[in-house]
This record gives structure tokens, C-alpha cells and sequence, in this order.
């Protein structure tokens, strides 16, 4: 079936400090990767949190320079496996 995979990408500070952000939130069934230099943040031309990338099947990004909402997030998964 389709299939959406979330991925945490903290940037910018201390694995620690991620760990304490991931727990005081409830994240831990999202992995996470470490970002520490920015780098990965850079490469989809994130500059603060919260974003959000949306990767298709095909590579094809949407960054979204902004937090969203449930229901924002649902429209997301949905379009993302209509494609």
C-alpha cells in the first residue's frame, strides 16, 4: 500500500539537545537524523524551524517554510500519495 514516512531533522545545535526536544514532545517513534552543521537544512533552503519537506516517490520536494496544522499535514499525506 502507500506509504508516507516522517523524518525528524533538528539542525543546528547539540545531539543532546535534540534528545531532550524529541522527548519533551513525544517524538520518539519518528527517526531522527542530525544535522549539526546545517548542512542538510541548506541543501532544501530551510533557514528556521518549523518546515516541513515533502519528498515524492519520484524526488520531487515542496519545501514549506512554516508549521502546519492537522489538517494541513493530512492534505499533505493525501496529495503526496495521490501522485
Amino acid at each position: 500500500g502507500d506509504q508516507v514516512q516522517f523524518v525528524g531533522m533538528p539542525g543546528g545545535a547539540e545531539v543532546q539537545d535534540h534528545e531532550r526536544f524529541i522527548a519533551d514532545f513525544g517524538l520518539e517513534g519518528i527517526p531522527h537524523v542530525a544535522d549539526p552543521d546545517g548542512s542538510l537544512w541548506r541543501r532544501f533552503g530551510i533557514s528556521s524551524q518549523p518546515a516541513w519537506v515533502l519528498i515524492d516517490d519520484d524526488g520531487t520536494t515542496e519545501v514549506i517554510p512554516t508549521g502546519l496544522g492537522q489538517e494541513q499535514i493530512e492534505s499533505a499525506i493525501a496529495d503526496l500519495i495521490a501522485t
